[in-house]
């Protein structure tokens, strides 16, 4: 009996020890959740139906909490509807395994790109796949490229030039050896080289037709500027200089021309196609203990709702009842 008596105590602290994790939990996803309806003029059912469909997330796309945050992020970022809001979630946790980065990160750097571009030009779908493209072929790390790319993103859309361009550009400086920041920083040089140009540039320009070096970008974009230049210097790394008097240009030009030019084109010939790329990659990633971890985080918020609803009406109980005795000892 005094063995049983302690099997059956030891059984209901592990229950109780269990319950209270689920419901630590439970209270980490809905205060995460909490900070989502600040943002939104959604209605308790719309609210729940948001909450059912976190829930029901592929657990391999990271925990609920994290999700939920990602969410958060997501329409901060201007996310005009709760399903766009979803999707952007689930394209940035996706690309965040794929690059080994975070869903905060990915939802930021994702998110610029849409915004910038415009969600229809550039989903959030989309720039996952350029962007891990990006990483495949060059050498930067998911969170060296969501901390720099970001530099150059408004300035080549602004100039409509296309975001394949924009990353294939950052893909072949690093691969051969320049660091993700320094990269950004000489691809914005040769914009501006072009948007302010110098004597000779102004005269290159104006024979090939175009009043001015935004015109030409614009109609002609990264992979014209790189095919005008070569054709106007012949590989000369002086002539090169006078159309590029800044050094951060120059510098990013050579880095594109000879070699670095057969790369480029390699890498612009990769952007042709990159759907799916990112999904291919998270499949491989998908089948971890990770997310198993994740399975049971969020069998665990589910147990620890229900259990913090008992709890909670409980005290809500034991609060009235105190509260009875009170008055009626005060009678």
């Amino acid at each position: 009996l005094k063995g049983a008596t302690m099997a059956g105590a030891a059984i209901a602290a592990g229950l109780t020890a269990a319950l209270g994790a689920a419901v630590a939990k439970a209270n980490e996803y809905q205060k995460a959740l909490s900070n989502v309806t600040t943002l939104t003029n959604q209605s308790t059912s719309e609210t729940v139906a948001m909450s059912k469909a976190l829930l029901q997330l592929d657990p391999a796309l990271g925990s609920t909490t994290d999700l939920t945050n990602g969410l958060y992020q997501a329409i901060s970022a201007g996310a005009e509807t709760t399903e766009q809001a979803m999707q952007i979630t689930k394209d940035s946790a996706m690309f965040a395994k794929a690059a080994l980065t975070d869903t905060a990160t990915a939802v930021d750097v994702l998110t610029t790109a849409s915004n910038a571009y415009g969600s229809d030009v550039v989903s959030s779908e989309h720039a996952a796949n350029v962007f891990f493209t990006t990483i495949r072929e060059g050498k930067v790390t998911g969170e060296e490229l969501a901390s720099t790319i970001g530099q150059s993103i408004p300035l080549f859309a602004s100039l409509n030039v296309p975001l394949e361009e924009l990353s294939a550009g950052l893909a072949t400086m690093t691969k051969q050896g320049v660091n993700s920041a320094n990269a950004t920083t000489q691809l914005n040089a040769i914009m501006n080289s072009f948007l302010k140009p110098s004597g000779e540039m102004s005269e290159a320009l104006a024979r090939m037709g175009y009043e001015s070096g935004a015109a030409f970008i614009e109609a002609e974009g990264l992979s014209g500027a790189m095919e005008f230049l070569q054709g106007e210097t012949q590989g000369s790394a002086d002539k090169l200089a006078g159309l590029l008097p800044n050094t951060r240009a120059l510098r990013g030009a050579m880095a594109l021309s000879g070699q670095g030019a057969e790369i480029f084109a390699e890498t612009m010939e990769a952007m042709g196609d990159t759907t799916g790329t990112v999904e291919e990659a998270f499949a491989k990633q998908e089948k971890t203990f990770e997310t198993f971890q994740n399975s049971a985080g969020q069998l665990q918020i589910v147990v620890g709702n229900i259990g913090k609803s008992f709890v909670d009406e409980w005290a809500k109980g034991a609060s009235q009842a105190t509260c009875l005795l009170y008055t009626s000892d005060a009678a």
